[in-house]
């Protein structure tokens, strides 16, 4: 899917001169991509937290059926949560190399992640980046866009029917067994 979600950016036309994979997913969609160097910025949500703490753990030993169970749970309370909560940007580490990449301008920068939800994290991550240089054309890949509202929409999306996915790197993957 990484790949196919590269071939669709290529086949449009844009050749990004900068990668930047939003930590952590979006790590492994880089690498996927065999794109070779990439930046990488963090911005996470509050629920992240706790799945990379002993509850990440916990997920990866409960049947199948209860982690399809509280996938679905937890997109629904998400989806609750962010249509009574207006937009707030959220904090956006971006490194000195990365800043001084963007401050030369004229760079065309495509920002990678596996999923879009609530759209957050991409917006802010692309509001933080437009800060760093003028004249940069930045645009968007993600694997599937999970809502039907969000607070943006990116450039480039396998999906865009509200797919929920189980990707390899999730923190409810089951650990493999020799």
């Amino acid at each position: 899917m990484c790949r196919q979600l590269m071939a669709e950016v290529v086949d449009s036309g844009y050749e990004p001169d900068v990668i930047v994979a939003v930590a952590r997913a979006g790590v492994f969609v880089a690498r996927a991509i065999n794109i070779g160097n990439f930046y990488t910025v963090r911005c996470s949500r509050e629920g992240s937290k706790a799945k990379k703490n002993g509850l990440g753990i916990m997920l990866r030993y409960l049947p199948s059926f209860v982690n399809v169970m509280l996938r679905k749970l937890e997109y629904r309370l998400l989806q609750w949560r962010d249509k009574s909560v207006n937009y707030q940007p959220r904090t956006v580490e971006i490194s000195p190399e990365l800043k001084a990449t963007l401050a030369m301008g004229n760079r065309k920068v495509l920002i990678v992640d596996d999923a879009l939800d609530s759209g957050r994290s991409l917006r802010s991550v692309v509001e933080e980046l437009r800060k760093c240089g003028n004249g940069n054309e930045i645009r968007t890949a993600v694997i599937t866009v999970t809502r039907a509202e969000t607070v943006c929409d990116p450039d480039y999306a396998l999906y865009r029917d509200r797919t929920l996915i189980r990707f390899p790197w999730a923190a409810d993957r089951r650990p493999v067994r020799n």
